[in-house]
């Protein structure tokens, strides 16, 4: 597939079986009744789909598979630029409006600094890095 919208078009249109995506993309077509929600891949159920189990509760316990998206620059990036960033994305995560519109959207938010998302980035690299060798995708 080429994306998520191309995976959601052909699982709501019946010809795959199976796709996954945030939940800001497949809510409207779950509440359409246009597919099927068979598991989340979160720690715990969601608000939005309470009947839903999580892939442990549905009999997967090694599927450890988030989406999350950053803010990443060039290597080199002057540290003042880094601090503004890191500031003003901070203060959005504060403001009642960017909230109130992120949750319309059914957005889950959470602010890690430059440091611990380097960090926890460079941890799902290596997750993912070994499965792909693993599954010989990669060498």
């Amino acid at each position: 597939m080429q994306g998520s919208a191309p995976a959601l078009t052909a699982l709501a249109g019946g010809h795959i079986d199976i796709a996954g995506a945030s939940l800001s993309e497949i809510l409207p077509l779950i509440s359409a009744g246009k597919i099927r929600p068979l598991a989340v891949v979160s720690e715990k159920r969601l608000d939005e789909l309470p009947d839903v189990p999580t892939a442990v509760e549905a009999g997967f316990p090694n599927i450890d598979v988030r989406a999350w998206q950053g803010i990443c620059g060039p290597a080199g990036l002057p540290q003042y630029v880094i601090d503004k960033w890191a500031n003003g994305l901070k203060e959005a995560l504060q403001d009642p409006e960017f909230l109130a519109l992120a949750k319309k959207m059914n957005k889950k938010l959470m602010y890690l600094g430059p440091d611990d998302f380097k960090a926890f980035a460079m941890k799902e690299y290596e997750k993912h890095l070994g499965l792909a060798i693993k599954m010989g995708i990669r060498k």
